[in-house]
């Protein structure tokens, strides 16, 4: 499997993994309007900004594994 493959694939499972979060958050609240998921919003807070530095992270690291190492050049040659 090629590093970009590889990198995509992470990608794909951190959004499904995102997806599903949501999803279980939906099905456990199921009959919910919206004034009630933006009061649950509200409650979050800060863990929303912790949340959203966790997912930056991912797609980093995502982004790192994906681009080809650079050549090692020895000086003494």
């Amino acid at each position: 499997m090629t590093r970009n493959t590889q990198a995509l694939l992470e990608l794909c499972l951190g959004f499904l993994i995102l997806t599903l979060i949501s999803l279980l958050y939906v099905v456990f609240t199921w009959p919910t309007n919206p004034q009630k998921v933006i009061s649950d919003l509200d409650q979050l807070g800060p863990l929303a900004f912790l949340l959203d530095l966790v997912v930056c992270f991912f797609f980093y690291r995502v982004w790192k594994k994906s681009r080809l190492p650079k050549p090692h050049v020895n000086v003494w040659e």
